[in-house]
C-alpha cells in the first residue's frame, strides 16, 4: 500500500514562536475582568470547583427543567463529570484517552479494526453506548479513539449500567458528550510534537451571547507509530456548531463533526497467532460524519420540550496487501429522532416521558461480520416521575425497548473464542425489553448525602441461538443495585464511596458449537446460565488548597463471577481491581503534572494460536509527568513537555499488542 508523507509542521513552528512571544507577558492586574465560564450553571460553585485555576468540575446542580434526560438521583455517585478545564489538563488529544482516568476505566488497545475499547466496571460485550448533545447512537465505537476532545465542553459518564432514559439499552454505562459552546469570543491554538514523528494541530473559535452562539474547530494529526510495525495514522477533524433563541421560548442548535484520514492496522507481535502477525492491512481512506439538531420549547413555566435529531455516515476502505491483496468498502449509516417531555405537576414533582427511534443500516457489513449486512430498527419509550419532599429527592420510572432486525449477520457472543459468521437474523422482532427503575437520594446535612437505586429489567438472547436442548433460550432477567454516600467540604473537596452489583438470571453463555434448526438455518448453541459482578468505588478529588495542590483518587475492586458445576467462578478474563490517581501542583507561573494508571492481571486467549492456554496481560503501572508553564492573559497560555509510560513497561492488555513504551512529547496551548 502507498506510504503517505506526514503534513508540514510549519504552523507548529509559527504557533511556538507565538509562546515564545508571549511568554513574558505579565500576569494580569488583579482588577481585570474575569472571563465567562463556558458552561453557566446556578447555584453556589461546588467545593472541587473552589480557588484558583481548578481543574475539576463538579455535578451540575440537579435542575429537570434545564437537563430533562438527567437519569435518577440514586446514581449520582456513579456519575463522573469531566469539564473542559479537566479535558485540557489531561492534554489527552482523543476522547479514549480523556477518559482513561475516570474510576474504573478499563481502555484494551489493539491493532485491528477496532483499535481500542473503553469500558467500566468491567462491562463488556456490549461495551457503554454513546450520545452527543442527547443524540444515541448505535455505532460509535471506531469513533471514540479519533474523536477530537479539543471540540468538547464537557463529559458525562454514568458508569453504572442502570440508567433508564439516555439509551434503549443501557447494558455498560453511558457516556454523553456535550459539544464545545462559547459565552464570549475565544481563539485557542494548540500543537504538539511526541515520539514516532507524532504531531497534532489544532484551531478552535467561537463567541456567543444571549441570542446567538457558534463555535469552530479544526484540526491534522500523524505518527508513524513504532518502527516496522504498519502503524502510520493521518486524521483531519472538523467541528462547528451553531445556536441561536430567536424567542425566549425557543432554542434551536446544530452540531456537525466530521472525520477523514487514513489509518495502518499495527501488526501482532508473540505470542499471536502467525495469521495475525502475518496480516497487513489499512483503512485507506475512511470519512465520518456526524450531524445532530436539536430545538427546545418552553411555552409555560414547568414545561419543557425537547427535539434531537441524528445522523452518522461512515464509510472505511479497508486494504489487504499481505498475506494476499484485497480491497473493500465498509459502509454504514443511521438516523434517530428522540423527542422529551418535561412537565411540572405540582410543587415538588416533575413527570419525564422521552421517545427515541434509531435506524442503524450497514449493508456491507462491517468489522468482524464483514461482508454480512444489518439493518436494524430500534425503538424506545421511558416516563419517569421525580418528587422532592424536603431533604428526599424519589424517583421512579419505567422503559419499554423493542428492536427490529430486518437482517442482522456474523454475531459475535461473549464467551465465543471469534466471529459466528455463519449465523445470521432476517425478518425478526427481538422480546421487547421492559425496564424498572427506582432511586432516592437523600440529603442528611449540607455535607452528607445518602444515594441508592435498584433496577430490574430484561435483556433478550441472540436471536439465532438455540439452547443445547435445542429449544430457544430464556430472556436474560438482570437485577442492578447502587448504593452510594457523598461528602462534600469547602476546605477539602469531595468523597464518595459506591457500591455496586448486577445479578444475571438466564445469561446467554455461548456453549462453543453451532447447529442447524429445522429449516436449515445456522444457530449458535448457548445455555441459560447465571452471572454476577459486584464491587465497591471509591473516588475522591480536592479543590485547589492554598499551596497550589488539587489532587485526585479512584480506586474500584470489583469481582465478575460466572455459575459453573454448581459454584461461582471467577471470570478471570476482567480485572479485579483499577486504580488511577494524580495530582496538579501551582507554583507561580509553573504547574508540575503527575498521572499514575493501575489495571490488575486478567487472561485472555484472544489473538492466540488455537488450543493455546490463556496468558495474564495487564497488570501494569502508567506513570506520567508533565510539566507546564503558563503565560498571557490571565494565565490562559502554555507551553509544557511530558512523559507518558515513565517506566518504559511494555505491557499488553491484548494479546500481541504491547504498549510502545516511553513517549515524550511537547507542546503550546495559546488562547487569545
Amino acid at each position: 500500500m502507498n506510504r503517505r508523507l506526514p503534513q508540514s509542521n510549519r504552523v507548529v513552528c509559527l504557533m511556538f514562536l507565538f509562546a515564545a512571544h508571549f511568554a513574558g507577558a505579565a500576569s494580569p492586574p488583579t482588577n481585570q475582568p474575569t472571563r465567562l465560564p463556558e458552561v453557566v450553571v446556578t447555584g453556589d460553585l461546588q467545593p472541587v470547583e473552589l480557588g484558583e485555576k481548578s481543574v475539576f468540575t463538579a455535578l451540575p446542580p440537579r435542575d429537570l427543567e434545564a437537563r430533562p434526560l438527567t437519569e435518577s438521583p440514586g446514581l449520582d455517585t456513579a456519575t463522573s463529570v469531566i469539564g473542559r478545564e479537566e479535558i485540557r489538563w489531561h492534554n489527552a488529544p482523543v476522547l479514549t484517552e480523556t477518559l482513561q482516568y475516570v474510576p474504573g476505566a478499563w481502555v484494551e488497545s489493539r491493532g485491528r479494526k477496532e483499535k481500542q475499547f473503553f469500558s467500566v466496571r468491567g462491562q463488556r460485550y456490549p461495551y457503554p453506548d454513546f450520545l452527543i448533545d442527547g443524540a444515541w447512537f448505535r455505532a460509535f465505537t471506531e469513533t471514540a479513539y479519533h474523536f477530537s476532545s479539543a471540540n468538547l465542553g464537557q463529559i458525562q459518564l454514568l458508569r453504572s449500567s442502570a440508567g433508564l432514559l439516555l439509551t434503549p439499552e443501557g447494558l455498560a454505562g453511558t457516556v454523553n458528550l456535550q459539544p464545545r459552546a462559547y459565552t464570549a469570543p475565544e481563539l485557542q491554538l494548540d500543537a504538539s510534537l511526541g515520539t514516532h514523528l507524532y504531531t497534532r494541530n489544532h484551531v478552535n473559535y467561537g463567541d456567543g451571547g444571549a441570542r446567538f452562539g457558534f463555535a469552530l474547530g479544526a484540526g491534522y494529526y500523524h505518527t508513524d507509530g513504532p518502527d516496522n510495525r504498519n502503524a502510520e495514522e493521518n486524521v483531519t477533524d472538523w467541528f462547528a456548531r451553531v445556536h441561536g433563541k430567536p424567542t425566549d421560548n425557543i432554542t434551536l442548535s446544530l452540531t456537525a463533526f466530521a472525520l477523514y484520514g487514513n489509518r495502518e492496522l499495527e501488526t501482532a507481535l508473540l505470542p499471536a497467532n502467525a495469521d495475525t502477525r502475518n496480516r497487513v492491512e489499512a483503512f485507506d481512506p475512511f470519512r465520518n460524519h456526524i450531524v445532530i439538531g436539536k430545538l427546545r420549547l418552553e411555552p409555560t413555566d414547568g414545561a419543557v420540550t425537547e427535539i434531537i435529531a441524528n445522523f452518522a455516515h461512515r464509510e472505511y476502505t479497508f486494504e489487504q496487501s499481505a498475506p494476499s491483496t484485497s480491497q473493500n468498502m465498509e459502509r454504514d449509516w443511521e438516523y434517530g429522532l428522540r423527542v422529551t417531555q418535561n412537565l411540572e405537576l405540582f410543587e415538588g414533582n416533575t413527570l419525564r416521558a422521552s421517545g427515541l427511534f434509531n435506524h442503524w443500516k450497514c449493508p456491507t457489513g462491517k468489522r468482524f461480520y464483514y461482508p454480512r449486512a444489518a439493518d436494524l430498527w430500534t425503538y424506545m419509550v421511558s416516563v419517569v416521575d421525580e418528587q422532592v419532599i424536603g431533604p428526599w429527592t424519589l424517583n421512579a420510572g419505567y422503559r419499554l425497548s423493542h428492536t427490529y432486525y430486518d437482517v442482522f449477520g456474523g454475531y459475535n457472543i461473549e464467551g465465543a473464542a471469534g466471529k459466528l459468521s455463519t449465523v445470521g437474523t432476517t425478518n425478526q422482532w427481538e422480546d421487547p425489553l421492559h425496564t424498572i427503575s427506582a432511586g432516592v437520594n437523600y440529603a442528611l446535612n449540607k455535607n452528607w448525602s445518602l444515594l441508592g437505586n435498584f433496577t430490574w429489567g430484561h435483556v433478550a438472547p441472540p436471536l439465532s441461538a438455540l439452547t443445547t436442548n435445542l429449544t430457544r433460550p430464556n430472556i436474560e432477567t438482570r437485577y442492578k443495585l447502587d448504593l452510594g454516600v457523598r461528602a462534600a467540604w469547602p476546605a477539602y473537596g469531595e468523597v464518595t464511596l459506591t457500591a455496586f452489583g448486577v445479578y444475571q438470571e438466564d445469561a446467554a453463555i455461548y456453549a462453543n458449537a453451532t447447529v442447524k434448526d429445522p429449516t436449515g438455518q445456522p444457530m449458535a448453541l448457548v445455555r441459560n446460565g447465571l452471572q454476577r459482578s459486584y464491587g465497591l468505588e471509591l473516588d475522591t478529588r480536592t479543590r485547589r488548597f492554598d499551596w497550589g495542590t488539587q489532587l485526585f483518587l479512584n480506586i474500584v475492586a470489583m469481582q465478575t463471577e460466572l455459575h459453573a458445576a454448581g459454584d461461582w467462578k471467577r471470570d478471570r478474563e476482567v480485572p479485579e481491581i483499577i486504580i488511577g490517581g494524580g495530582f496538579s501542583h501551582l507554583w507561580r507561573n509553573f504547574e508540575l503534572t503527575f498521572l499514575a494508571k493501575h489495571v490488575g492481571s486478567y487472561e485472555n486467549d484472544r489473538f492466540l494460536p488455537t488450543g493455546s492456554a490463556p496468558l495474564d496481560l495487564a497488570n501494569y503501572v502508567n506513570l506520567s509527568a508533565r510539566l507546564s508553564y503558563w503565560f498571557g492573559k490571565e494565565r490562559r497560555s502554555k507551553v509544557y513537555f511530558g512523559a507518558d509510560n515513565m517506566l518504559d513497561d511494555q505491557y499488553s492488555t491484548v494479546n500481541g499488542y504491547p504498549n510502545n513504551g516511553l513517549f515524550l512529547n511537547s507542546g503550546v496551548s495559546i488562547v487569545f
